[in-house]
């Protein structure tokens, strides 16, 4: 037998209101991905492959390796940032972006108990090396783009924001202006090396 209390049908009224919530923050938050995506490995060889000047004979095992080694940084997802630490050194206001954030290392440790010493002792912290890293290639703010966040070499000219949407040709042209796609092939895992059959779906 089950018996119902009060206390269950304020259970359930407050249940309901958190689902219409969860509905709205929802509806709120699906927006916010429209001009991101996941892109394909074939694309991806299509793209790369007509911008990038490569011997014939090596080309389709470099660009295997190159976008296998992007797979596993990124997913191929457009919208991912990853942080290191935090960066505040900088008079420019970061531009909005409607991104996946991944935060690593971003705890910073404090004794205080006040929020006043807790604000203090993060700003003490601040990692100097701080960085994230945007979208598809996960091109770092410290050299390739300009996030508003941290002093950046910004090799390509733009903003970090326009390696989040879902054009990849301004991502690939940073990558082929700057060289970097033979820095993502000589770092590349070895099972990227030995993978093969990286495009085997492809037509």
């Amino acid at each position: 037998m089950i018996i119902k209390t009060n206390n269950d049908s304020s259970t359930e009224s407050a249940d309901m209101k958190l689902g219409l919530l969860v509905v709205v923050a929802v509806a709120v938050v699906l927006p916010s991905f429209s001009e991101s995506r996941i892109v394909s490995k074939c694309e991806l060889k299509d793209k790369l492959g007509e911008m990038i000047n490569l011997p014939r004979k090596s080309k389709e095992k470099i660009l295997a390796i190159v976008i296998c080694d992007v797979k596993r940084r990124s997913d191929l997802n457009t919208a991912l940032v990853t942080s290191f630490g935090k960066c505040t050194n900088t008079t420019t206001s970061p531009t909005s972006t409607n991104s996946t954030i991944s935060s690593v290392n971003t705890t910073l440790e404090s004794n205080s108990t006040s929020s006043s010493e807790e604000d203090s002792s993060e700003e003490e912290n601040l990692t100097p090396l701080s960085l994230s890293l945007y979208g598809l290639f996960q091109l770092s703010d410290r050299k390739f783009c300009d996030s508003g966040y941290c002093p950046s070499e910004n090799l390509c000219n733009t903003s970090c924001t326009a390696f989040n949407d879902e054009d990849i040709t301004d991502d690939i042209a940073c990558v082929i202006q700057t060289g970097y796609w033979k820095e993502i092939e000589m770092t590349a895992s070895e099972s990227c090396r030995r993978n093969w059959n990286c495009f085997k779906e492809c037509k």
